[in-house]
């Protein structure tokens, strides 16, 4: 488990790239009936999000405004030539956000570009919390535990040091109706 105190953009590439490669990445995570994931804070929320489904994590980019779209689709931007949509996943998921956040907390958000079947996304993060290997038969249900919209894009719960963890499901999240159509 590697915890990020200072953390930078490369430094998660670095871990990401590091942790995949190390030990045959997926094949390994199938042996060991593991999955890598990068643990994001969202609002209050920690969620782990499968390191598989994560092409980059980037600083908040410049994001230019789209009109007629939904407060959570924040706007597109261009990543080496690529047009991506910027998402504001906490607004989309209603939940609570931080009152007022320091120049330093906003300097620690992070867009993480999700790497779906048919296109790829930016999702706005409060922080980068850590790399942690989550056990398959650890992760459990999240039907009697969740509720709201982060229930509906949730794969289970994992629970680890007197903490929760919601772990993603990015496939169910990218097919939505919120984001699937603003596929660009």
């Amino acid at each position: 488990m590697a915890k990020f105190d200072t953390f930078k953009p490369t430094d998660t590439l670095a871990a990401l790239i590091a942790l995949q490669q190390s030990e045959g990445s997926q094949d390994f995570q199938k042996e060991k009936n593991v999955t890598q994931c990068i643990v994001v804070l969202l609002g209050r929320e920690q969620v782990a999000i499968p390191i598989r489904s994560i092409k980059e994590i980037i600083e908040v980019p410049k994001v230019t405004f789209l009109p007629n779209v939904p407060n959570y689709i924040l706007g597109i931007c261009s990543v080496r030539g690529e047009i991506i949509s910027i998402t504001d996943i906490r607004l989309m998921l209603g939940l609570k956000l931080h009152e007022s956040k320091t120049r330093k907390e906003l300097q620690k958000e992070r867009v993480i570009l999700l790497d779906g079947d048919r296109f790829v996304t930016g999702i706005v993060v409060d922080t980068v919390v850590e790399v942690l290997e989550i056990p398959f038969e650890d992760v459990e249900s999240s039907k009697n535990t969740l509720t709201g919209r982060l229930a509906d894009f949730s794969e289970g719960i994992y629970k680890e040091g007197g903490r929760i963890l919601v772990v993603l499901n990015v496939n169910a999240l990218l097919n939505s109706n919120e984001l699937s159509q603003f596929n660009f």
